[in-house]
């Protein structure tokens, strides 16, 4: 976590970083994922967010190599999806990190979501479809980036690569 503090503006306390990821009976494998990465909890109360806010569950953060960027994403993962929460969640976590990254950090955004149980086939139309604003803290560009849809137990480098 060390040499990533730099990415961010103000210190994430250690005790947010975890280092597995899995919510509400969903797991995520974070098997190759890119590294050194920061996996933050956003229910940490430590985290100075006003709790009435629909955060996502997981913000994973990796420095890029010097060949390509590092990665961002906003991480929801749940056993019973609803695709309004969820795509809501993702952009609450999208403004969160936009906030905390410092400006020099040059990184790929994607917001991506885990789901187990069924699903209407409305709700997973809906997710596809769905994206997600980023405003890029390098060049202030705003991303609209697609939500990638995993199922619980998929590896983060797929959805990551997606």
């Amino acid at each position: 976590m060390t040499e990533l503090r730099g990415y961010f503006r103000e210190s994430i306390p250690s005790s947010c970083c975890v280092k597995r990821c899995n919510k509400e009976g969903c797991k995520v494998d974070m098997g190759r994922a890119p590294s050194p990465f920061v996996l933050i909890d956003m229910d940490c109360d430590l985290l100075e967010i006003d709790r009435r806010s629909n955060l996502c569950d997981f913000l994973f953060v990796s420095r890029g190599d010097g060949r390509a960027p590092g990665w961002v994403a906003a991480l929801e993962l749940k056993g019973r999806p609803e695709s309004s929460k969820m795509i809501a969640q993702l952009q609450a976590g999208a403004q969160f990190a936009a906030r905390i990254l410092s400006r020099d950090a040059d990184i790929l955004f994607r917001p991506i979501a885990f789901y187990g149980g069924r699903m209407h086939r409305e709700e997973l139309t809906r997710l596809r479809r769905a994206s997600v604003k980023f405003r890029h803290p390098k060049t202030g560009t705003i991303l609209n980036e697609r939500v990638v849809l995993r199922r619980c137990g998929s590896r983060l480098e797929e959805a990551l690569r997606a």
